[in-house]
């Protein structure tokens, strides 16, 4: 005889273990077109690419890591140097430095992070959000096929700041 509290007990955990299953993060779907909001809210890459071009910081640090299902060689944090548009020096947040194998793909200025938006925004899960003093891409988050296993991949950057 089975008792009763079993089945139930099943199934709650059976639904846990298929949540588990998702990305590591909540990844809600959203649209890659939103428009602008009533208040002015940086919210769609285009608005984002204005709002930096209108900043006009050419020379700039900041921190980005990786969100992945990857080694964790490959997640950072990595510091960035941008002088002049140009990425100089890409470390690990300890300083040390970083095989260059292991920032292949990785966006590394503020022209590269939109880049990055751009080629995701139409996969199947997508969000993004942006600095709404500055425009810069602050997470990003894709996922091009939902009901597939380990293929999600995000950025997150922190830490930004504005260089003489």
């Amino acid at each position: 005889m089975q008792h009763p509290n079993t089945s139930w007990f099943a199934a709650a955990l059976l639904s846990v273990a298929l949540a588990a299953c998702g990305s590591p993060a909540a990844s809600p779907t959203t649209s890659p077109t939103a428009s602008a909001t009533i208040d002015g809210e940086v919210d769609s890459l285009d608005e984002a690419r204005l709002a930096w071009a209108n900043a006009g910081i050419p020379s700039y640090d900041f921190t980005i890591s990786r969100q992945c299902f990857c080694m964790e060689s490959y997640i950072g944090p990595f510091t960035v140097q941008v002088r002049d548009g140009l990425s100089t020096v890409t470390r690990r947040s300890d300083g040390s430095e970083v095989d260059p194998l292991i920032l292949d793909q990785l966006p590394l200025s503020a022209e590269e992070l939109f880049a990055f938006v751009e080629e995701r925004q139409e996969q199947a899960s997508f969000r993004a959000t942006y600095d709404q003093a500055t425009g810069l891409p602050l997470t990003v988050w894709s996922d091009p096929i939902p009901e597939a296993a380990d293929d999600e991949l995000g950025i997150e950057v922190s830490a930004f700041t504005a260089a003489p």
